[in-house]
This record gives structure tokens, sequence and C-alpha cells, in this order.
């Protein structure tokens, strides 16, 4: 879900949902998090050693994930 969405006019909030189907139909894999250690928790999962995109987006503060990201990946 979007963070304080309140705060964006509606016409220019994400639907997340709709991009989420319209990933999918591509084939892609999307999942969606709402609680940043869901992140945290699902990106230790992550086999870092295989090609692969792994796509955060935020319009909050990433805390400490950009150095977690490298770490796992070292």
């Amino acid at each position: 879900e979007v963070f304080q969405k309140e705060k964006i006019p509606e016409k220019e909030r994400l639907n997340v949902k709709k991009i989420k189907q319209d990933l999918e139909k591509n084939n892609k894999k999307v999942l969606i998090f709402n609680q940043y250690e869901e992140i945290i928790d699902y990106l230790k999962t992550i086999n870092f050693s295989i090609d692969q995109i792994v796509l955060i987006i935020s319009n909050g503060d990433f805390g400490g994930i950009p150095g977690l990201i490298k770490a796992l990946s070292d």
C-alpha cells in the first residue's frame, strides 16, 4: 500500500494492485510488502549468486536496506 496516501492527490497515486497485475501478466514475480521488516526477511531468502533483478520502491525511508543488500550479495 502507498504510505501516507492521503498526502497524495488520488489522481497522482500509484495503483499498486494494477501494477502488480500488469507485471504478473508478463510472468513477473511481484511481492508487495507493507512493513520494513517483511522486506528484510524476504531479502534474507534471496540467492544473490544468480542473475535476477530485485526492485524495491518506496515513498518512505529505506532505512538500512541498501547496506543489507550489499552485505548479502558479497
